[in-house]
C-alpha cells in the first residue's frame, strides 16, 4: 500500500525592513508554494514598509499556487504600505489587537485624471 504523505501546515515569515532584500524571500515563497501545502500561514513581522513593487511580486507568487492551497496572514505588529497588500492576500487575516494598518493619503484630486 502506498503512503501518502501529508502536506499540512507550512510557516513562511516575512520580516518587514526598509533595507531588505526581498528576492531571495520571495524565492523561498515560490519554492515553498511549489510543495503545494495545503494551508501556507505568513507572519508578517516588523514595523517597516514593504516597497510596492516588492509586494505585487509576492502577490504574483502567491496567486500561482495551487487552488487547494489556502493561505493564512498574521501581523505580529503595525502595518504601513506594501505590507497591508500583503496582508489582505491572505485568505484569513489576523493581526495583533493593539496593531493598526496605516493608509498613506493620495496626492490626486477628484479632476486629476487617472
Amino acid at each position: 500500500m502506498k503512503k501518502r504523505s501529508r502536506q499540512g501546515l507550512r510557516r513562511f515569515t516575512v520580516e518587514v525592513r526598509s533595507w531588505g532584500n526581498y528576492v531571495e524571500r520571495i524565492a523561498d515563497l515560490e519554492r515553498t508554494l511549489a510543495k503545494k501545502p495545503r494551508t501556507l500561514q505568513i507572519e508578517i513581522i516588523g514595523t517597516d514598509e514593504i516597497p510596492a513593487d516588492v509586494a505585487l511580486r509576492f502577490r504574483t507568487a502567491l496567486m500561482k499556487r495551487s487552488p487547494r492551497t489556502g493561505i493564512v496572514t498574521n501581523a505580529h505588529s503595525s502595518l504601513q504600505g506594501g505590507s497591508v497588500l500583503l496582508w489582505l492576500l491572505g485568505d484569513s487575516r489576523t493581526i495583533r489587537d493593539d496593531a493598526r494598518l496605516y493608509f498613506r493619503r493620495t496626492t490626486w484630486s477628484e479632476e486629476d485624471e487617472v
